[in-house]
């Protein structure tokens, strides 16, 4: 499923010149991204490679995996790159209770299945 601010953001960009378009472009989804992460919509790996912003990519597999320890080490490893971007705090204060939510509902998944199997 695709947001509605994700479109949006692809539709300012798409607006933009060519001259500045990639440097804009990556500003605005840079914002956007974690925004939508938040709401549990997650961005396109080949839109992330063709923006370079795959400094989430490693991020967004640690929130869908729901592993804890990676997601901290992620947003400890690059704290930098994130606080210059404005997006870290929002990250590390909502979005490792998302991933403590991912990780249950795994768990809560396989232990229906196993029950259910039994």
């Amino acid at each position: 499923m695709v947001s509605t601010r994700l479109l949006a953001a692809k539709a300012v960009c798409h607006n933009l010149s060519h001259a500045d378009e990639a440097e804009k472009s990556s500003a605005i989804l840079i914002r956007v991204i974690p925004v939508n992460l938040l709401l549990g919509l997650l961005p396109d790996p080949a839109m992330l490679r063709a923006y370079s912003l795959t400094h989430f990519e490693p991020l967004i597999h640690h929130y869908k995996t729901g592993n804890v320890a990676a997601w901290r080490r992620e947003l400890d490893e690059k704290r930098e790159w994130y606080r210059r971007r404005g997006i870290w705090l929002i990250l590390f204060e909502r979005g490792e209770i998302l991933v403590w939510r991912n990780l249950l509902r795994r768990r809560s998944v396989r232990i229906t299945s196993q029950i259910v199997d039994d």
